[in-house]
């Protein structure tokens, strides 16, 4: 028989005391900590508009200053729409008798009666200056906001100071005011030529002018020129003289190939250049363009010259 376990089980009355597992010692912030912080805090403050207007360019296109040139192809309402992108524009009124200036020229004298804009430029500098590859076009429009024409302006050689004078035909019977622009060539809008085998041509017309251009795999080979002179004009006889010498220069040229040819009322004059071979730079014709030149710059340019091209 087995003993009886005589041992008492004694139960604390004391309250229970919480355990200390482990101490936690509060630390006091540092100054270079606050600092830090404050700094953060100014920082997304003060750049906040910023980062807020970059997040709306990107994410609304109608926010986005571009230029309004439209890249597809579509001449008739291309050359109502191509712009120069964030660049302020000031307009002037015909009715004002404007001056137009920038550090290049200045424009003056308007008028406009039969169709027919005049006006003077004037070197704006003391010096000679050669402005032909400048891209500078004046805008008109007429009085219901319709742009009439753009005139491609100031392709010339200027003494220093010198002004000349330009008249300018236009399709309308009213112009109300102009805007000058300087137009980059990357802004230009895009023109699709019907390819065959990677081959196109661009003819640009303009009373008795025809310029051919022909282009292989989008870059510009080749140019026919045809410019055909009526015996009705009062010089003829000195017109041919002065066509025959051109032509004994033209031919002189590498890759220039160019002649008279007599027709019932008068005669033409014919040239054709191989850019291949051809430097542009003798021949002094703001219409001949450089090899490999694209479709977009001759098509633009040359209706901003008042030519028709097809």
């Amino acid at each position: 028989m087995s003993k009886k376990n005589n041992q008492k089980i004694i139960i604390s009355n004391e309250e229970l005391k919480p355990t200390v597992l482990y101490t936690i010692k509060e630390k006091k912030a540092s100054l270079l900590g606050v600092i830090i912080v404050f700094a953060l805090f100014i920082g997304v403050v003060y750049f906040l508009p910023q980062a807020t207007a970059l997040y709306e360019k990107y994410t609304k296109k109608d926010d986005i200053t571009i230029p309004s040139v439209k890249p597809n192809g579509d001449k008739e309402d291309d050359d109502q729409d191509a712009d120069v992108p964030d660049v302020t524009l000031v307009k002037y009124n015909l009715s004002d008798n404007p001056t137009i200036t920038n550090t290049d020229i200045i424009i003056s004298d308007f008028t406009f009666q039969d169709g027919t804009l005049n006006f003077k430029i004037t070197n704006a500098k003391a010096t000679a200056a050669n402005l032909k590859n400048k891209k500078y076009y004046l805008e008109v429009y007429n009085t219901s906001d319709t742009l009439i024409k753009r005139i491609k302006i100031a392709e010339d050689n200027y003494a220093a100071s010198e002004s000349k004078n330009y008249s300018y035909q236009l399709n309308s019977t009213n112009v109300g005011y102009f805007y000058l622009k300087e137009i980059a060539v990357d802004n230009y809008p895009n023109l699709n030529l019907e390819e065959v085998e990677n081959r196109a041509t661009l003819t640009c017309s303009l009373d008795d002018e025809i310029l051919v251009y022909s282009f292989e795999s989008k870059e510009l080979k080749n140019i026919s020129h045809t410019l055909t002179i009526k015996n009705t004009v009062s010089d003829y006889a000195s017109q041919i003289t002065t066509y025959q010498a051109l032509a004994t220069t033209y031919n002189g040229y590498n890759g220039v190939t160019a002649s008279l040819n007599a027709i019932t009322d008068g005669f033409t004059f014919n040239t054709t250049l191989d850019l291949t071979k051809a430097n542009i730079s003798n021949l002094n014709n703001n219409n001949y363009y450089a090899h490999k030149t694209n479709p977009n710059i001759v098509n633009f340019e040359m209706e901003a010259r008042g030519y028709t091209c097809s």
